[in-house]
């Protein structure tokens, strides 16, 4: 091995000789110093006679050529080590609270020592080293042993594996510093550190070491670290394989999925996809002829093709090919699926890209196909890509469905910036769209100001959407305001029955409104829906109390007690209603705990005898 930085085969950092020269002038005065002597100071600061007219304002290159020759001092030994190494280790330990500027000046002084001191002295300056308490010590530590490692790795890690775990080095730095020096010596000499490695007595570490040491190996020699790895049995394969793999790919990763993919795919699928992709990027055709060959089921494969297609889509320029070689391959299981899934992904990533390649599908049906499948991974805040992929299916019904649910959905996250987007897209097509839109904006804005959504719902046309619009802004202010809620869409019924019967939006919305309100103020909604004009009104209002009942344990949020709902109804006046509501609620109450309703029933006098009897009677046979 090597024993001073100015012998290494490859140099140390230039970095490293500059805070080297910079500081080793405040190593003299230590005490009575280092016992370095002016002799040391004038080796280590030694330059070639002509070196004097290297100026800054020269260009870089003729700068690095006339740049001072380094001339490196000898190493101390004896005596001058010995003292050199105890004026340093007498210094204080650094605190916790050092200030920064201090750490460094330390840092820089060991440097300035560890240049001179030679490599036997190392394990001494670090066995002391270990025992300084602090952060500040523990980077003195650390900086010392990577300077250690640099020149002796073997000595370096055998010293860490001797410590003895402590308070000031614990184990995990330990195992640190073991590894850092185990992979720098099998740089240099794989074959002893490896077994130097698979010997240390911690079976775990020593395993999760090894590992690091075949990763590092496949980075050069991946069939090697493959030979190692399978040598150790499958129990140490299995733990190794995916640093070998990982390592491999980087740099051949058709190599490294033919050797390892199958092996990985079900518990690395992840690793193999990424190396699966960079392979067929370079190399489609024979990518896939691995995918298609993998003994796996169907979906398997098609899992393969998702995530390589997923992967392929970031890069345009290989996306292309491989859809196009997927077309061209009959034997490909599920293939137009695959086709249409890697044109979704593609679509999604670069919408320019796949739009000029689909304006080259001649075959109409092919073509909806691919757009139908891209439509939904789109994102939801870019409508003109939407629009345009829309727009490239033939003109009917269901596009234009599918464009308006899409347009509704974004305005219900962001209405304002689709109405924005619609203020600037007025084509005539658009304009059923823009009023369901609107009617959206209208239902959101009633969850925090009622006022300005019904100010607004009054702006629009007299026709079919203004009720339907109408009927989301009372759904939604229901939420805060119940009874506000219901009164209003109640005043916009028109007292016609017939018409108030064949509207749904009109029937069935005033039901679920009211039913807001019957679960805070059951009383107080029967007593305004006296006012009611038509018995149908009244009639669909009371309805909401069998709403309530029906959907108690499944759909109602929040519901009130049910022996506390069947108080407020056993007060209702009207014995007529009284009996119809609190039935409805028993009914479903007894289906749910039958001797908790019973006895209610036996001990409440709001139902008529004939009716509580009925009610016992069916409900317990039923049970």
């Amino acid at each position: 091995m090597n024993t001073h930085p100015s012998r290494c085969g490859t140099p140390p950092p230039i970095g490293h000789w500059t805070l080297v020269i910079g500081h080793f002038a405040q190593l003299l005065p230590l005490c009575a110093g280092l016992a370095l002597g002016s002799a040391g100071a004038r080796a280590l600061l030694r330059v070639a006679p002509d070196s004097a007219g290297a100026t800054l304002s020269a260009s870089p290159a003729t700068y690095l050529n006339a740049a001072p020759t380094l001339i490196l001092p000898q190493l101390l030994a004896g005596a001058e080590a010995d003292a050199a190494l105890a004026a340093y280790l007498a210094l204080p330990a650094l605190p916790d609270n050092f200030p920064a500027t201090e750490t460094q000046e330390r840092l820089a002084r060991l440097h300035a020592l560890l240049t001179l001191l030679p490599t036997a002295h190392i394990d001494r300056l670090l066995t002391a080293l270990a025992t300084h308490p602090g952060r500040g010590s523990g980077q003195l530590r650390r900086a010392a042993f990577e300077i250690w490692t640099e020149r002796d790795a073997p000595a370096a890690a055998r010293w860490a594996a001797a410590v003895v775990p402590g308070e000031t080095l614990n184990t995990n730095e330990r195992s640190r510093l073991i590894t850092q020096a185990a992979l720098a010596w099998a740089r240099d000499d794989f074959s002893t550190a490896y077994a130097w490695v698979s010997a240390i007595p911690d079976a775990p570490f020593g395993r999760d070491l090894a590992n690091r040491l075949l990763a590092q190996l496949a980075a050069t020699d991946p069939r090697q670290a493959l030979a190692l790895s399978q040598a150790g049995g499958d129990e140490f394969f299995r733990a190794t394989q995916v640093g070998v793999f990982r390592a491999w790919a980087k740099h051949d990763p058709a190599a490294a999925v033919r050797a390892l993919g199958p092996s990985l795919l079900a518990e690395q699928s992840h690793d193999v996809h990424n190396a699966l992709a960079t392979w067929a990027a370079r190399d489609p055709s024979s990518a896939l002829d691995w995918i298609i060959a993998q003994p796996v089921a169907p979906d398997n494969n098609s899992h393969l093709l998702n995530n390589v297609g997923w992967s392929l889509a970031n890069s345009p320029a290989a996306v292309r090919p491989f859809i196009e070689l997927l077309m061209s391959r009959e034997t490909v299981p599920n293939r137009s699926t695959e086709v249409q899934n890697l044109f979704a992904a593609w679509a999604r990533k670069d919408t320019r890209g796949a739009l000029a390649w689909i304006g080259t599908i001649t075959d109409v049906a092919q073509r909806s196909d691919l757009v139908e499948q891209s439509l939904n991974r789109i994102d939801q805040n870019r409508p003109d890509d939407f629009l345009t992929f829309a727009r490239l299916l033939p003109a009917s019904a269901d596009r234009d469905e599918k464009i308006s649910t899409r347009l509704a959905t974004w305005a219900e996250a962001d209405p304002n910036a689709a109405l924005a987007w619609l203020s600037k897209n007025n084509a005539p097509e658009l304009a059923t769209f823009a009023r369901k839109i609107e009617g959206t904006l209208i239902a959101t804005l009633a969850k925090t100001d009622p006022a300005a959504a019904v100010a607004r719902w009054q702006s629009l046309p007299a026709d079919a959407a203004q009720g339907e619009t109408a009927a989301k802004l009372a759904t939604h202010w229901a939420r805060t305001d119940p009874a506000a809620a219901t009164r209003w869409f109640a005043s916009l019924i028109p007292a016609d029955p017939l018409k108030y019967r064949t509207d749904p939006h009109l029937s069935f919305s005033l039901q679920s409104i009211a039913t807001h309100w019957a679960r805070q103020d059951p009383l107080g909604l029967l007593k305004w829906s006296e006012s009611l004009p038509t018995d149908s009104q009244r009639e669909m209002v009371i309805n909401s109390f069998a709403h309530i009942s029906a959907n108690y344990s499944d759909r109602e949020p929040d519901p009130p007690p049910r022996a506390s709902f069947a108080n407020q109804l056993a007060q209702i006046q009207d014995p007529a209603i009284r009996e119809r509501t609190l039935s409805s609620h028993l009914s479903h109450w007894l289906r749910s705990d039958l001797k908790a309703a019973q006895a209610w029933i036996e001990s409440s006098e709001a139902l008529s005898p004939e009716t509580a009897a009925r009610l016992l009677t069916q409900d317990a046979t039923a049970h």
